[in-house]
């Protein structure tokens, strides 16, 4: 693999688990779900956030994910 041009990550099962759940419903692959949900971070945090920058932390996201 060409490592100037891919990387390979390590993720916890419930997390893989939960990827391919999202990519089989898109009909895309594992990978390129991430791709498409750090293209749309990016996205929304250009839209709502601050110059672009990042303006929650994913603690506190997830804490607004969970309490919905």
């Amino acid at each position: 693999m060409d490592t100037s041009k891919f990387k390979s990550v390590t993720i916890s099962i419930d997390t893989w688990n939960r990827l391919h759940k999202i990519a089989a419903k898109d009909m895309r692959s594992v990978s390129r779900t991430i791709e498409y949900l750090v293209h749309e971070h990016n996205y929304l945090n250009k839209k709502y956030g601050k110059n672009g920058d990042i303006n929650i932390t994913p603690k506190e996201y997830f804490k607004e994910e969970r309490n919905g």
